[in-house]
């Protein structure tokens, strides 16, 4: 049986643990990934909304970046960001509209990942993130 043979092979391994996600050079001004998302995102908003954002985008901002950090997915978020920049900027390959919860997410306009104006559209923001692997979940189209 061949089968039994392969079956001592197996290495198991304990995957109970945080994602590892490579690190970013975020540069000597910032001191974590949450600081660099939120001076993106802000900068970007100022190109958007003019240097004076509105209240209703600052509040906004503020608010789902506090969810980010606590969630403790500013890596993760820096990570896609990167990965759509590349793929768009650099290979010229075409990256969706977005779907789902980034869909309703002030944060992921002002950095580019979706297209939608969710302040324009109402859209509530909501991160979708599996607290098992404590990843929040993104739907590259």
């Amino acid at each position: 049986m061949n089968t039994q043979k392969e079956t001592v092979k197996v290495k198991i391994c304990d995957i109970q643990h945080m994602p590892i996600l490579p690190c970013k050079d975020i540069f000597s001004r910032f001191n974590n990934e949450a600081e660099h998302l939120e001076h993106l995102t802000f900068n970007k908003a100022m190109y958007i909304y003019g240097d004076s954002i509105p209240v209703e985008v600052d509040d906004r901002l503020k608010f789902e970046l506090e969810i980010i950090k606590k969630n403790d997915v500013a890596r993760y978020f820096m990570l896609v960001h990167d990965i759509v920049n590349t793929a768009e900027k650099e290979l010229g390959a075409l990256v969706g509209p977005g779907c789902g919860s980034i869909a309703g997410s002030l944060v992921e306009y002002c950095l580019g990942r979706t297209k939608i104006d969710p302040l324009k559209y109402n859209l509530m923001y909501v991160l979708s993130v599996q607290h098992q692997r404590c990843v929040h979940i993104f739907s590259l189209n």
